[in-house]
């Protein structure tokens, strides 16, 4: 239920999650459905009710910083002015970064945590290919052909909106509008 209402634009669910924050039992799930509609203001509120929080919501607050562009600066800021510890930081969100960041902001989460990212070849080839499909080149693509594709090609093994495989990682929450998470 309190996953459902993070999902929902309206004041009320969203107050009565931010209530839910420092819950023992239900804060670390408040805190991560709190993160699907992170704006700076909201991140910066998780981030002043870190320090005391329980230890669940603590992991909560982490994921709900990791899983929007947005918000990453202000939790490297954090982890940088050691508001929040390194060791804080769980795997999937560390990844975040190398999903989500730019260049500059990857490189900063790797001073901290060097086993995250990308080679630079790797890095290279990203960059290469976000010159390719810029967003004016994006804008201009033809939706229908992009859903044939995705039905031959990525469907089979990936689940979008409850529809295909389930062999590959379910996308249905990935960052469809974020080219960079895609490559």
């Amino acid at each position: 239920a309190l996953e459902a209402l993070g999902r929902v634009d309206n004041a009320s669910a969203r107050e009565f999650l931010w209530k839910m924050v420092v819950d023992p039992n239900l804060g670390r799930i408040a805190a991560e459905s709190l993160g699907t509609n992170l704006s700076p203001n909201d991140a910066n509120r998780l981030l002043a009710l870190y320090a005391d929080a329980p230890a669940s919501s603590k992991s909560g607050i982490v994921v709900a910083m990791g899983k929007r562009r947005e918000s990453l600066p202000l939790l490297l800021d954090a982890i940088e002015q050691k508001t929040i510890p390194s060791s804080d930081i769980d795997a999937a969100t560390w990844r975040q970064f190398a999903l989500l960041a730019d260049t500059e902001l990857l490189n900063r989460a790797k001073t901290i945590n060097p086993a995250i990212g990308v080679t630079a070849d790797q890095e290279q080839t990203i960059n290469d290919w976000e010159r390719i499909y810029h967003s004016e080149r994006l804008a201009r693509a033809d939706a229908s052909n992009g859903r044939l594709r995705w039905n031959n090609l990525r469907a089979p093994c990936h689940k979008l909106f409850g529809e295909g495989g389930a062999n590959g990682p379910e996308l249905t929450g990935a960052q469809r509008n974020n080219l960079r998470y895609w490559l």
